[in-house]
Parts: structure tokens; sequence; C-alpha cells
């Protein structure tokens, strides 16, 4: 979807996405500092780290995707790759 938006939308989600992260960064240093509420402060810590990371992952998948195109065979690999994702993050929560 991020591809289909013109430059300047691809930009502003960029903007919108730093600024939100910005945001919640600011937000756990005023929580630790200033409240003494470190466990809440670990909280935001940990929960921007797995957006960094959810983020980072469908990067990928999306770069993945850009590259295959319409290509029926790299389709099908892709299918097989994103599969294995599921199957190996399914397989960690147990």
């Amino acid at each position: 979807m991020l591809n289909k938006l013109p430059r300047t939308g691809q930009f502003f989600c960029l903007y919108v996405s730093a600024i939100f992260f910005w945001f919640f960064e600011n937000m756990c240093t005023f929580v630790k500092t200033n409240k003494k509420d470190y466990t809440t402060g670990n909280f935001l810590q940990w929960f921007i780290t797995e957006q960094v990371e959810e983020e980072s992952t469908m990067r990928t998948v999306l770069d993945k995707i850009k590259l295959v195109g319409k290509d029926k065979a790299g389709m099908f690999h892709t299918d097989k790759d994103l599969d294995a994702m599921v199957q190996g993050s399914t397989n960690k929560g147990a």
C-alpha cells in the first residue's frame, strides 16, 4: 500500500512513524525519571522495540513481494517463505 502512495505520501508516512516513536521514547524517559515508574517505563520501551521489529519484518515482506512482481514461481516461493515465517513464530509462542 505504501508504494502506491505518491512519493510525498510515502515520506509523510515515514515522518509520522518517526514522530510516533520519538513521542513514545520521550514518554519512556519521562515516566522513568519524573514519575519513578520503572515498570511502566520498561513496558513502553518493550513496546517500542516490538513495534520497530514488526515494521522491519513488514518492510522485508513488502520488499520481497515488490521484487517478485507478477512472476508466478516467485510468488510461490514467497508464499512458502511467508508460511515458514508464520510457522516459526507460532512455534516460538508454544
